[in-house]
């Protein structure tokens, strides 16, 4: 990682802060979207200018994001009571194993961030769950029970994972099921799953 300044003059100082350049030798995939320097790997201090005063070395920590796949459907799902084998599932590529694990575990991206959003509607008054599966130890990362109230109407959610526990997977899968007294399907669709290498702490 690199910047177009990577020194200050004393007396001058620096009024703004350069925007981050990543080098192409570390990542296969472009930044997302930068958000500014910090004091530490926190990220709690952010630093925008250094006063012409200031004196000795400086270590700075850029904030950003890295994108590293997306799944976007268009399509209408049926979702019903058979369980998750028997729903629909959406993989999303994420390549740690093979490609980005590697290229990041040196750094301060530790978290991977899913934004993940989708149109829901019942067909029948029940529950509707869904999970998150690593598809390399088959167990589930994350889950989220619905009782939704009739009408369609959009959820999202942000999920976030320790990327040093999943190191060794390239596809996440997500699950769908339903529950209820009676008959309780339910649909979805615009569904949409962005994948992001991020410093957010968990």
């Amino acid at each position: 990682m690199y910047v177009d300044t990577d020194y200050y003059v004393y007396g001058k100082g620096m009024k703004s802060m350069p925007c981050v350049r990543i080098s192409t030798s570390l990542y296969k995939q472009p930044i997302n979207d930068f958000y500014g320097w910090y004091t530490s790997d926190s990220f709690t201090i952010q630093v925008t200018k250094i006063e012409p005063t200031q004196t000795g070395d400086i270590t700075l920590y850029a904030k950003y994001d890295y994108s590293i796949g997306a799944t976007l459907s268009s399509g209408t799902y049926t979702v019903t009571d058979a369980g998750t084998s028997k729903n629909p599932q959406i993989r999303v590529m994420i390549d740690l194993k093979t490609i980005h694990y590697e290229y990041v575990k040196n750094t301060t991206l530790k978290t991977l961030k899913i934004e993940l959003s989708f149109n829901l509607w019942e067909i029948n008054d029940g529950y509707q769950h869904i999970y998150l599966r690593n598809d390399n130890t088959k167990s589930i990362l994350w889950s989220k029970k619905i009782d939704h109230d009739g009408a369609k109407k959009k959820y999202t959610f942000t999920i976030k994972l320790d990327i040093d526990k999943i190191k060794d997977t390239d596809t996440i899968t997500f699950l769908f099921d339903a529950s209820g007294a009676f008959s309780d399907d339910w649909k979805f669709d615009e569904f949409k799953a962005y994948a992001i290498l991020t410093n957010d702490k968990l």
